[in-house]
């Protein structure tokens, strides 16, 4: 499956080959310096060792109880894969703050898990693989770079940009869906480079806040992509957007040296699939690099599909290529 495209046009789970397995679980702590994390790690009943993969969250708050990786932790469970789910940094019953942290610190996190499955004598050390969703994809290739125990790599609906990048084609993909015109894009595009710079330099805010709040007035200050941005000068966001807004995951997945596979869904409304989809191809070499690309052309940005999660599964137990 050797920098292949592949082009599903489905858009319900009919081709389902789901291998119901039993399982057993086990509520763990990891470690990464002083931040306590929380997870689960779902083992299949088997007798020969299994691949295995951790889940990495995507923005915001997110624990186990998030109900898109929580089904794919059933899932592959169900199909033979070691899944360690965990709570993401300052989630549900893990510490820390994801909101003070960088990537970087986010990756520590990924890597506090990899190390604890490849000392678990259930699992294939040679096969274990990471899989991150939406701004999870941020993350992962981060791990990879740093750790030599990260074998596979999976991107499900996450783009490859910087994240203040990624932000603006969401906000512009929401002004479109409104219906606003190419006036009221500019002005959102403008107000959103504004935020960025006050984010670094706090001298700005004014330059800032004043065409937000005259924008407020107009017919743009009816629609949710504008009423979204802050009027809070001393909102955390501010600071994590200053401390993660600028880091480039292409950097670090043209570093890695191991199979990688990026799933997309067509009707993806929070990422531009076409500029992610290009800069893979641009940036990773085909003679060089083991990638392949999914494109399931109906699905959106949650993107859970039972045919998927039996192709994921396989690349797993088949160390990405086919």
């Amino acid at each position: 499956m050797k920098n292949l495209l592949i082009l599903c046009l489905l858009c319900c789970n009919s081709l389902g080959l789901a291998q119901t397995k039993e399982t057993k679980t086990e509520e763990i702590t990891l470690a990464n310096k002083d931040i306590r994390i929380a997870a689960t790690v779902i083992y299949p009943h088997s007798k020969e060792k299994l691949p295995a993969v951790v889940l990495v969250h995507g923005s915001g708050t997110s624990a186990r109880d998030n109900p898109w990786t929580a089904a794919y932790a059933d899932a592959l469970s169900k199909r033979g894969i070691i899944v360690l789910h965990p709570d993401k940094r300052g989630s549900g019953r893990s510490g820390g703050d994801w909101r003070t942290a960088s990537l970087v610190d986010l990756a520590g996190d990924v890597i506090a898990a990899v190390d604890y499955l490849s000392t678990r004598s259930e699992v294939d050390a040679s096969r274990i693989g990471v899989i991150g969703f939406s701004q999870g994809a941020d993350v992962i290739p981060i791990a990879a770079a740093k750790s030599d125990k990260i074998k596979m790599v999976i991107d499900v609906s996450g783009s490859v940009i910087p994240l203040k990048e990624q932000i603006t084609d969401e906000i512009v993909k929401l002004g479109e869906r409104e219906g606003q015109n190419a006036d009221q894009i500019e002005t959102l595009k403008t107000i959103n480079e504004r935020s960025y710079q006050f984010a670094n330099d706090r001298s700005k805010w004014e330059d800032y806040i004043t065409p937000l709040r005259a924008a407020l007035t107009t017919e743009l200050g009816a629609y949710d992509s504008i009423k979204g941005f802050p009027q809070d000068r001393e909102l955390w966001v501010w600071d994590w957007l200053k401390l993660v807004g600028d880091t480039d995951p292409m950097n670090y997945w043209k570093q890695l040296d191991v199979p990688l596979l990026f799933i997309f869904g067509g009707k993806d409304t929070q990422i531009d699939i076409r500029k992610s989809t290009g800069l893979i191809q641009d940036n990773l070499d085909p003679l060089e690099k083991n990638y392949s690309i999914l494109y399931f052309r109906l699905n959106g940005h949650a993107l859970f599909r039972e045919d998927c999660n039996d192709l994921i599964a396989e690349w797993l137990r088949d160390k990405g290529e086919h």
